[in-house]
């Protein structure tokens, strides 16, 4: 409501429509009748009361040479837009007193829509402001709503869809996304978000694409040894706290200083050094599985390499005590489990040469020699010619 109470276009269209001549609307506006508020005070009147004296003289004084008073067929579309005007005015102020926070985005009026699309293609030579960069009806509302608001807000890339989008939509716009699905795409959407915010002045398209075209850069360049380049998420990550910042330092308003330079703007030169914004844009360490820097293997000696291979052989010929105590036989044949003693479970059960080990000869001692019918004589840790009992290994 608040575009079209404010709005000159809207103001000259309507009228345009009732039957006012071009030269009186020119003469009206050239008297500071700009926009339906500006006709809606023009006069001290207003339609509830009787006489509209004070009305018909200021129409005379400003529309008649010499103020003489103007034909009733003059006077009729003008009583008529000053009621239109009135009534429009006081809709507007109770719709900003009942408004929600969750309530939908005004339209901006088609007058409106247009003289700005039109001035800005003026002033944006080099810009195709049109098909897939041409800023959606509802991307225009949803930036008018917080210039009306005095708020900034984020709006996200999937919100910044295209005029040629939304003429194509099927369903409800609500549900409606912008298209995503890679880097250019998203580059077009901050691309039309930078046109709408231009075309409400609330910042301008060089500035606001100068962010843009930043975080961009940012991605291009090539990463340092053992961090990963800048990535999309992070771009838009740092893109909403950034405008998370800005609508903290703009609480005062979006308009302009006493220079003339609009607020946002300068939100937005501030933000360029905010510790948290410039945080989510450091490179991101590399994960050690994916492609981090990787250290040679050192070469095992001679000496080394003889100790692990005699290690093996000797893991090789013994076999594999379980946890029963059980002793499974060296080859693919079943063969019979040998039962070994407690004491000697995890110690070897055969020589390297394949030849048993006498379990007796470790525990109590055995006669006969070297070797008996039960095994060789042999420790059962060092496989040396003494008994477990002797071992100093």
């Amino acid at each position: 409501m608040s575009g079209l109470m404010d709005s000159k276009p809207v103001l000259i269209q309507r009228l345009q429509a009732i039957g006012v001549s071009d030269a009186h609307i020119q003469l009206l506006v050239d008297d500071g009748v700009i926009s339906l508020n500006r006709l809606a005070f023009c006069a001290n009147y207003n339609p509830s009361m009787n006489d509209d004296t004070n009305l018909v003289d200021y129409f005379n004084g400003v529309l008649s040479p010499g103020g003489a008073a103007l034909p009733t067929k003059i006077l009729t579309p003008l009583r008529q837009a000053f009621f239109e005007a009135h009534t429009l005015m006081l809709s507007s102020l109770r719709d900003k007193v009942e408004r929600k926070d969750d309530d939908l985005p005004r339209r901006v009026p088609q007058p409106e829509r247009n003289d700005r699309l039109t001035a800005q293609k003026l002033r944006l030579a080099g810009v195709p402001v049109s098909g897939p960069l041409e800023p959606a009806y509802c991307l225009i509302d949803l930036v008018s709503q917080q210039k009306e608001d005095e708020v900034l807000r984020y709006i996200s890339p999937e919100s910044c869809l295209s005029r040629e989008q939304e003429l194509r939509a099927v369903k409800s716009i609500k549900s409606e996304k912008a298209d995503t699905a890679s880097t250019f795409a998203v580059r077009q959407c901050l691309q039309r978000r930078s046109l709408a915010y231009d075309q409400l002045d609330i910042f301008s398209y060089d500035t606001l694409e100068g962010w843009h075209t930043f975080l961009f850069t940012l991605m291009s360049r090539e990463a340092l040894p053992g961090y990963r380049e800048i990535s999309l998420d992070q771009v838009l990550q740092a893109d909403k706290q950034a405008f998370i910042a800005m609508s903290d330092i703009c609480r005062a308003g979006l308009g302009k200083d006493g220079m003339g330079v609009r607020k946002a703007e300068l939100a937005l030169r501030e933000i360029r050094s905010d510790p948290l914004v410039m945080t989510l844009l450091n490179p991101l360490p590399r994960s050690s599985g994916s492609g981090a820097p990787k250290t040679e293997a050192r070469v095992p000696s001679k000496a080394e390499l003889a100790t692990k291979a005699a290690s093996a052989a000797r893991d090789k010929a013994r076999l594999t005590t379980k946890t029963d105590g059980t002793v499974k036989p060296k080859g693919k044949g079943k063969g019979n489990k040998t039962k070994m003693p407690k004491a000697l479970i995890g110690l070897h059960a055969k020589t390297d040469d394949g030849d048993r080990v006498c379990f007796a000869y470790n525990l109590s001692g055995c006669s006969g020699g070297s070797k008996c019918e039960k095994g060789k004589h042999v420790c059962a840790k060092c496989l040396q010619s003494h008994s477990l009992n002797n071992c100093t290994a």
